[in-house]
């Protein structure tokens, strides 16, 4: 198998009916928005060269904006997904063109995919013509009849629990749906039609973040699994001198009343801090490290490229953020009637949803140098995963 020699299709077109809202894949997942968790995945993955999302026409904006943000490197498309999933899934191979080698097809309720898994299902398919990411069935299973009876016990060790991605050399999977399109076939999944033209289809073996979002208590159930992966806390504190001279930026907003903070960007307490706190949970340093204040390009800055920066170093290193608080100490001014701006702009900084950001503030009741006002101070805990 080669670099970029896999054309991945990602089913995004569902009606989420069952979910209880409309466009489940766009709802956040610990701060990202579930579609951009698998085209991040499919994008790290060396071996894939073009992603096709197939999406509703009327989500074609919102999903033009995910893959803005999520892909740096796969070429990717859009095609309208059908009134059925089969039928998304054919429009999608129809939109991969003739010269991929292998098909990955992937649904983007399954969050939890990564770069390793669509490898080694892809590379399997190579192997065989057909792979599919299963999970081990854990109970044990029984048939029964319509009337609830028992009909036999299944033997556990035998059974695994179908997922995607499922990959397929091309002409496997596109000959297996143009026959079902031919004969009026619907299947469940993508290997089952491919199972009628009597080919192998073997299993890959995935951990269970591999599960599906249908419910919203699927949505719980997985944030708690991806959040716990390689979890790491950090903490961070921030502390500036007040300057009447300058202009007072918290949380990347702009507060005219002053004074203002010295340092030597914009002095923004709230953003070091939290940059402080990530960098901290990632082991990777402090601000003082990737930020001198000896390095004139970060002089005036504005502190939200501060936090831009430290995404972009995370994200590197192989981190997620899953959340950051932070708590400003200072007498003045009131910020509870622009909290919701400061989350949103750092969010946009960092890449995050805001809901994944908590900004508040407290006096010093007047002692020290903060309760005197000769001061400000922040102090931030952030949790990150890989």
């Amino acid at each position: 198998m080669t670099y970029n020699s896999v054309a991945a299709i990602i089913v995004a077109a569902g009606s989420s009916t069952r979910f209880g809202a409309p466009g489940k894949v766009f709802e956040p997942l610990l701060g990202q928005p579930v579609l951009e968790w698998s085209l991040a995945a499919h994008d790290a993955c060396p071996f894939v060269g073009t992603i096709v999302v197939v999406g509703q026409p009327s989500d074609e904006a919102r999903v033009r904006e995910a893959c803005g943000r999520a892909l740096s490197r796969a070429q990717w498309l859009f095609a309208p997904g059908g009134s059925e999933r089969q039928e998304s899934v054919a429009n999608g191979l129809a939109a991969a063109g003739p010269d991929a080698e292998l098909i990955s097809i992937h649904d983007a309720a399954r969050p939890g995919v990564t770069p390793g898994i669509i490898a080694a299902v892809a590379g399997k398919a190579r192997e065989e013509g057909a792979a599919v990411a299963a999970v081990r069935a854990k109970d044990t299973i029984k048939e029964c009849d319509e009337r609830g009876a028992v009909l036999r016990t299944l033997d556990r060790s035998r059974l695994w629990q179908i997922a995607t991605p499922q990959a397929f050399c091309a002409d496997v999977i596109r000959e297996a749906h143009a026959a079902a399109a031919r004969e009026g076939i619907a299947a469940t999944d993508d290997a089952a039609l491919v199972e009628r033209l009597g080919r192998t289809v073997v299993v890959v073996e995935a951990e269970e973040t591999i599960a599906k979002i249908t419910t919203p208590r699927d949505m719980a159930a997985l944030s708690g699994m991806l959040g716990r992966q390689g979890a790491r806390v950090g903490f961070g504190y921030d502390i500036h001198a007040t300057s009447a001279e300058r202009k007072l930026f918290l949380g990347g907003v702009e507060f005219p009343e002053g004074p203002g903070l010295a340092g030597h960007s914009d002095a923004d307490v709230i953003c070091h801090a939290a940059a402080d706190a990530l960098l901290g949970a990632a082991g990777l340093g402090d601000i003082g490290r990737h930020f001198p204040n000896t390095d004139e390009r970060y002089a005036g800055v504005s502190s939200l490229v501060l936090l831009q920066e430290t995404a972009r170093i995370l994200g590197e290193a192989g981190f997620r953020i899953v959340n950051v608080d932070v708590t400003l100490i200072a007498e003045r001014p009131k910020i509870a009637g622009r909290v919701d701006e400061m989350r949103a702009r750092m969010g946009a900084a960092l890449g995050v949803s805001s809901d994944c950001l908590s900004v508040k503030a407290t006096t010093a009741e007047k002692q020290g140098p903060a309760g005197r006002g000769e001061c400000m101070e922040a102090h931030a805990v952030a949790l990150v995963s890989l």
